[in-house]
């Protein structure tokens, strides 16, 4: 379609999330990982998915389900914020969406930034990719037993969550039952 900015790249623990056919009766709960100014989403990936197994392998159990946490019912996300610098991986379809890492600071998809402007000049924040990628998830037709999405990030990407949940103007956001939480020493 035209009026698609590209695609946001990601890793996930169970292959391509995004087709139109998939429905993945199993999964109750999705893990997004932001990476950080390494752009390291397969990292990311790689131990997000090992914390999960290590869960399930304890029998850490759900607080409202009381039932053991099975990692084959966790959907593990690694979006990653392409910049130009990087090898960017082969796609068949739409291009992947890509942020400047320098200019006008580094690091710009972190505070919100718009990508690089495609072919016809169409742009997306990093804010808005992962609401998109959210609302994905939410789509009950393909995950019809997701009860719960955690978004969370190392560095970087731990600033990005911040100024996303606190920006974004997505549907997916009840303000009336988010919390934001921080702690300092004075």
């Amino acid at each position: 379609s035209s009026d698609l900015v590209g695609q946001l790249a990601y890793y996930s623990n169970m292959g391509q999330i995004t087709a139109d056919d998939r429905v993945e009766p199993n999964i109750m709960t999705a893990v997004i990982g932001v990476h950080g100014s390494g752009r390291d989403a397969g990292t990311y990936l790689c131990a997000l998915t090992a914390t999960v197994a290590d869960a399930s392998s304890n029998h850490i159990f759900t607080k409202d389900q009381r039932r053991s946490l099975l990692s084959s019912d966790v959907l593990v996300i690694a979006p990653w914020f392409i910049a130009p610098s990087d090898k960017i991986p082969p796609t068949s379809s739409i291009p992947y969406i890509q942020w400047d890492d320098l200019h006008p600071i580094a690091h710009t998809f972190r505070y919100g930034a718009e990508s690089i402007p495609n072919v016809n000049n169409m742009t997306i924040s990093s804010f808005g990719a992962i609401d998109a990628l959210v609302e994905r998830l939410c789509d009950r037709k393909r995950f019809p037993n997701l009860r719960r999405i955690v978004v969370i990030g190392h560095s970087a990407g731990g600033q990005f969550v911040h100024r996303w949940a606190l920006s974004s103007n997505s549907w997916l956001l009840d303000r009336k039952s988010t919390r934001l939480n921080s702690s300092h020493r004075t």
